[in-house]
């Protein structure tokens, strides 16, 4: 466990003064103000679970659990809108991906061909190199995909067996561009399989005139 630990945070006191004041009643108004949340959802979201919580008790003669009940999720909505504020990629980790509230439910397609465009990531566990390739070809952009491995034929059989663009093997995919591949400038990148493919440059988008002379040759 010792390759586990982590150097210590440089304000620990910080953090827990940020958590406190996303949690605590009142004070967290205080923390979600500065952070940018919005005030009007935190009282909306209060009024509504007040009310929900008043009714319950009074159906089921209960203060006690439903008081205790309520100002737990209000303490839990708070905590997560001020998440949102300060850490958005980690909360639609949490809030925004089914792998992590709804681990007993299977993924989708969706899951797997939205190109999000920010910094998050969908991984799928797979048994073995084939079902890797099946769901990168089923559900992969044909640009550029990479296996880590020191195994020589599980390689080869993954390079092969993909129809991306660009396949490497023990290489960051940041190798992925024309420049890195002697075409200079790279001005675009093609997934189609008709002409210019992978990376381009100037010299795969240029396209040829045949000039022919002849003085009447005939081809036999």
């Amino acid at each position: 466990s010792e390759d586990l630990v982590t150097e210590e945070h440089p304000a620990p006191f910080s953090v827990l003064k940020t958590e406190l004041e996303s949690i605590m009643p009142l004070f967290n108004l205080v923390g979600l103000a500065r952070q940018g949340a919005s005030l009007k959802s935190n009282f909306i979201a209060a009024i509504s679970i007040v009310i929900v919580a008043t009714i319950l008790a009074i159906v089921t003669d209960n203060i006690p659990q439903w008081l205790a009940l309520g100002i737990g999720v209000y303490v839990a909505f708070s905590w997560a809108q001020s998440l949102k504020a300060r850490d958005s990629v980690t909360y639609h980790m949490i809030f925004g991906s089914k792998a992590m509230l709804y681990t007993m439910i299977a993924a989708t397609d969706a899951d797997w061909d939205t190109e999000y465009l920010d910094a998050i990531v969908s991984v799928k566990v797979v048994d073995g190199v084939t079902s890797a390739i099946n769901h990168i070809n089923t559900h992969g952009s044909e640009h550029t995909d990479a296996i880590i491995t020191e195994d020589p034929t599980a390689a080869e059989d993954f390079m092969n067996g993909l129809s991306s663009a660009i396949v490497m093997h023990n290489v960051s995919t940041q190798f992925a561009d024309g420049g890195e591949f002697g075409m200079g400038a790279e001005i675009g990148i093609a997934t189609g399989k008709m002409h210019a493919r992978g990376p381009v440059g100037v010299e795969q988008l240029t396209c040829f005139k045949y000039l022919v002379h002849g003085n009447g040759a005939v081809r036999a």
